[in-house]
Formats: C-alpha cells, structure tokens, sequence
C-alpha cells in the first residue's frame, strides 16, 4: 500500500531529509546536466502529509517548477525543425519603447537555447544605442562588413565584429558614428551574410517604420516583436505600426 501517495517526492520535500544534489551552485545548466530532468512535471507537496515542513517544500516545489518550466521549453526550442534560419524584427516608431533592450533579451534567450547560432544586428540608417547596451566593447562595427563583404569567406572571419554575450548571443552594432547611413541593399547584404552562418536572427530598428532599411527588413522577417511602454505615443506607434500588415 502506497501510504504516502508518492513516497519519492515526500522524500525529496522532506524537511529532514538529506541536502540536494549541489548541482543547484552550479546554476542552470548544472542542474540540467546533473539531474537530466525528465518531461515529468514536479508534482506539489501534500501539505496533509509535511505539515509544517511543507511551507518549505513548497517553496521547493515551485523552484522546481520553473526550473522545469525553463529546461522544457529550451528543449521545445532545439527540438523545433524549422528547415532554414529565422529571423525576427524588433520595431515601434516610438523612441524609448525598450526596442534595444528586448532585442538583446530574445536573443539572449535564443542564445541559451542554440548557443553561438543566433545574432543580434542594427538596421537603422544610422548606429543605435546596441552596441552600447550590450555586454563588452566591440572591436569593429558591422557597417566595416559591408566594407569587406568579400573577405568574409567564413564564420571566424563574421565574428571579428562581434561582440559575444555571456548568453552566447552574438551582437554586431556600431560603436561610433557611421560615416554612411545604411541603405536598402546593405540591410539585405547583412540578411544575406547572417543567414548562411546563424540559426536565428533578431533586427533592431530606428524610430521609423517608413525607411527604405525597415521595410527591407520586414520582407525578411518571419516575425515581428512590437515593444511598448504605458503611454499613449508608444501604444499609438504600436497600432501604426500593425497598420502596415492591412495595406496590400
């Protein structure tokens, strides 16, 4: 007779029982590497059965769960077969709605899951706040690429201008000023160079959505991710923005 209805989990939420696996001081990945968590879903305690241990099992179990919840979904990522790269772009004509910062967020999620396979790259005519926002200093801006598009022959030649995140999310951005603005052609031409060497792209854009250089990027991207902040220019920039997928 199973008294205790799943004597394993009241075993691991026992207040008195032995200390975990230290994988949990090795973070994340250790835990996922010691354990090898199955698609099983942690079960919650029975409050019934700890009684007073069981605020702290609880505390426990809910750690557990998006521990869970977060290694699942990781896996749901890998395990997707999407059969080319994908690329995301990141917009809203409204200055200061948090564009930069989701950029380097999604790909630094994308970065956990498919490791150096992802990148993050400005498209606005002129440089952005990302190489700023990210982690590091950049050696060399991606406009110098477009310089020498013919000596990128392969992926180590493309990573001299990158600036690679503790994610493992490979940002290119300019550090200064560009002499030329970007046109058109050279948001396909870092389209192009992007796609044959990482999984996943994430486009940063300017604050308009009626540059030749954001509508070169929105014919290349499978998705669009529209930040906003709780004011009503950025919400109203939102709806300008979805306007553009009701014209023809």
């Amino acid at each position: 007779m199973d008294t205790f209805g799943g004597a394993d989990r009241v075993g691991k939420y026992d207040e008195g029982a032995a200390p975990r696996s230290d994988a949990i001081s090795k973070g994340f990945g250790g835990l996922e590497e010691t354990l090898r968590l199955s698609d099983m879903r942690p079960e919650k305690p029975n409050k019934g059965i700890l009684g007073v241990g069981y605020k702290k099992a609880l505390a426990q179990y809910e750690k557990d769960l998006r521990i869970w919840t977060r290694t699942n979904a990781l896996r749901q990522m890998q395990d997707g077969d999407w059969g080319r790269p994908m690329h995301c772009l990141v917009g809203n004509d409204k200055g200061s709605s948090g564009k930069t910062p989701t950029t380097i967020g999604i790909g630094g999620a994308f970065g956990q899951a498919f490791g150096s396979q992802v990148a993050a790259f400005e498209i606005g005519e002129t440089e952005g706040t990302l190489a700023h926002r990210a982690e590091g200093k950049a050696k060399r801006g991606h406009e110098e690429m477009l310089i020498n598009l013919d000596k990128l022959v392969n992926r180590a030649a493309i990573d001299e201008y990158a600036k690679r995140q503790s994610s493992m999310l490979n940002v290119f951005a300019s550090p200064d000023m560009r002499d030329i603005p970007f046109s058109a052609d050279d948001v396909e031409a870092l389209f192009d160079i992007f796609e044959q060497h990482y999984s996943v792209t994430i486009a940063d854009t300017a604050n308009t959505y009626k540059a030749d250089v954001f509508a070169q990027g929105l014919l290349r991207a499978d998705a669009v991710v529209i930040p906003t902040t709780l004011s009503k220019d950025s919400v109203r920039a939102v709806a300008n923005l979805l306007s553009l997928f009701d014209e023809p």
